[in-house]
C-alpha cells in the first residue's frame, strides 16, 4: 500500500501518515462516551467467574504479533472480524504484510483508550 486518505480526505504516503490514518479511523469507531458506572457494577457484579491474578497480568501490556496471530489463525472462515467488511482469509493471505502494521494500530488505539481512562 503505496497511500491512503486519510479522514480530512487527503491522500498520506509516508509510513507514519498512513500508520496515524489508520489509527484515526480505528479510533472513530469506536468513540469515548460517558460510563454508567451504576450499570457497570451491577454487570461485573453479577458474574461469577473471574480470571486468575496469573490470567489477567497476562492480559496487561502491548499486544505481540505472536498474540495477534494466533487470533487470526484461529478465528473461524467466511466471516468478517471487524466492521471493514474484511474475511478472515484476506487477513491471513496478507499476515506477512498486514501483521507489523496492524500490531502498531491496535497497540496505539489501546494506548489511546488509556489516555482517556486517566
Amino acid at each position: 500500500m503505496s497511500s491512503i486518505y486519510d479522514s480530512s480526505g487527503a491522500e498520506v504516503s509516508s509510513q507514519k501518515e498512513i500508520e496515524q490514518a489508520h489509527v484515526d479511523f480505528c479510533s472513530s469507531l469506536f468513540p469515548e462516551e460517558p460510563i454508567d458506572l451504576n450499570f457497570q457494577d451491577d454487570l461485573l457484579s453479577s458474574l461469577s467467574c473471574q480470571l486468575s491474578s496469573h490470567r489477567s497480568s497476562l492480559c496487561e501490556g502491548a499486544m505481540t504479533i505472536d498474540e495477534i496471530s494466533f487470533a487470526v489463525k484461529n478465528m473461524n472462515t467466511n466471516k468478517s472480524p471487524g466492521p471493514d467488511g474484511l474475511t478472515v482469509e484476506f487477513y491471513r493471505k496478507f499476515w506477512d504484510v498486514l501483521s507489523p502494521h496492524l500490531v502498531c494500530v491496535y497497540n496505539a488505539c489501546f494506548e489511546a483508550g488509556e489516555m482517556y481512562d486517566k
